[in-house]
């Protein structure tokens, strides 16, 4: 190619780009020559309305619209669509293509940002989050959920520069060690939520940690953690006594953990399911000590049997919801909640195999204030039956289907 005619192609381009732009100018006119003309016949405008109003209704729009449609309707919209009101809570969780450079610029608008939710945001490095932490000092809540691309440098940031977070969900993040746990505690004390799914490189150390530094704690998951064990539970319950809600689903916690977490005087909600070695013994255990405890759920625990199930009934004073999901239950157990509680108002016999139509129909009998019974792949319970139930106790949910 000769350099005249690498010119010509040159000047081609830039003269495609110049005629791109002035149609986006002529549009934006139109646009406000548009708003101009829709006035009403008291005189006022639309831009006429009180800032606070317009910066109200724009709080319903995502934080990508306001930037990539709102913004370019005028100057005034423009200019509202940047009111550092509306970026004190920012999610993303929707938007899993958002940029380190989407994330800093919508965090740099605002200087009092409370709330970032990011979620499947999987361009996302280390640069982004450790910019927008910087930016963020005043941060109370926070969720990087399967943020995959980030390493230790993000959640060290968050340590360093959020010492007001009271919620933080980091759940899903392979490049979250314990040592990058120990500097998100220490450096935030006000911690009242913490979840932690699903991060497999954390173990007892991590735990140890967030019960030497988060007095405050009332909610911890870590779910999903098979390196999580007895060995941190001690020190966990001991150093953070108002958990309300505990969730160790699959973890490598045995009967002996669950002895130390019935030392909760404070647990509302506890999740024990798929930790196939825990014995009844412990169970009942937690549910003799834990006096006020309203949900508990022991989904795939192979020992739980009729009895345990007894025991729960007679002993869990303020019990309200009940999950035994493939538990070796029979009709049994769901006699004993119908004849001894007074409290649950939501069981679930899914997948036990032994439950009939005799168990279905006698906790209806006598629990007539049940709300759920849940009833999946429980195939010697009839169709006809449920039919019959349903007819005659109206106010029970009978669910057989495993999305309920």
């Amino acid at each position: 190619m000769s350099p005249k005619e690498a010119d010509a192609i040159k000047q081609k381009a830039e003269e495609a780009k110049m005629e791109a732009l002035r149609r986006k100018q002529a549009k934006m006119k139109a646009m406000e020559a548009h708003l101009e003309a829709h006035v009403g016949s008291n005189g006022l405008h639309i831009n006429s309305l009180p800032r606070a109003i317009f910066v109200r209704i724009f709080s319903y729009l995502s934080k990508p619209a306001l930037l990539k449609k709102a913004g370019l309707v005028c100057k005034y919209w423009n200019e509202l669509c940047f009111d550092p009101a509306l970026w004190r809570r920012i999610n993303l969780e929707d938007y899993k293509n958002v940029m380190d450079s989407d994330l800093i610029k919508m965090t740099a608008i605002s200087d009092n940002v409370v709330s970032v939710i990011l979620t499947d945001c999987r361009k996302l490095t280390d640069d982004g989050i450790v910019t927008m932490a910087k930016q963020c000092s005043n941060l109370l809540e926070l969720r990087i959920i399967r943020c995959t691309q980030l390493k230790g440098q993000s959640f060290v940031a968050v340590g360093d520069n959020c010492p007001k977070l009271t919620s933080l969900n980091i759940s899903g993040c392979p490049g979250l060690y314990s040592p990058h746990l120990w500097k998100i505690v220490k450096g935030c004390p006000r911690l009242t939520h913490l979840r932690l799914n699903a991060c497999s490189n954390i173990c007892n150390e991590a735990l140890i940690a967030v019960g030497k530094h988060c007095p405050k704690l009332v909610l911890l998951t870590c779910q999903d953690n098979t390196n999580v064990t007895d060995g941190c539970m001690e020190q966990l319950i001991a150093g953070c006594p108002k958990i309300q809600t505990l969730c160790v689903h699959a973890t490598g916690v045995s009967s002996c953990g669950v002895h130390e977490i019935a030392k909760l005087s404070q647990l509302r909600s506890l999740d024990l399911s798929y930790l196939r070695t825990v014995t009844t013994e412990a169970i009942k255990t937690v549910v003799h000590r834990c006096e006020h405890m309203l949900t508990l759920n022991l989904c795939l625990c192979s020992q739980v049997n009729d009895d345990c199930v007894a025991y729960i009934a007679k002993n869990g004073k303020k019990l309200k919801n009940l999950f035994l999901v493939s538990c070796n239950v029979s009709d049994e157990a769901l006699i004993c909640v119908g004849k001894y509680t007074k409290t649950i108002v939501r069981v679930d016999v899914g997948w036990c195999r032994q439950i009939t139509d005799h168990g279905a129909r006698e906790i209806s009998k006598f629990r007539p204030q049940l709300l759920y019974l849940g009833l999946a792949r429980c195939n010697q319970v009839k169709t006809e039956t449920l039919e019959e139930l349903k007819q005659k106790f109206p106010t029970i949910h009978y669910s057989t289907s495993i999305d309920d």
